[in-house]
């Protein structure tokens, strides 16, 4: 019992916190393939499916992930194109 209740504490976590981060202008507002896991993840909570719960937000973790490594990847990218095109005194 105490193990349900903390799935669904977590889950209801997951899913209040990610419309709240995409409202604010990050990385989740740009990655849709995260937003597709939570929603998906929220459809398997409603019917009470733990265990594809459980793995829907596994992958939206994934895709989130991914999307962060991207975005670092362009603002490293964005800093080394402009030190190189900045004079030297």
């Amino acid at each position: 019992m105490i193990f349900r209740l903390m799935i669904a504490a977590s889950v209801t976590g997951v899913l209040l916190s990610g419309p709240a981060r995409a409202e604010g202008g990050s990385v989740a507002e740009s990655c849709p393939a995260y937003r597709t896991h939570l929603r998906t993840a929220r459809t398997y909570l409603v019917h009470g499916d733990r265990g594809a719960t459980l793995s829907e937000l596994r992958r939206a973790q994934e895709a989130l992930e991914s999307c962060l490594r991207e975005d670092a990847g362009e603002v490293a990218l964005a800093a080394a194109s402009r030190t190189l095109s900045t004079p030297v005194a």
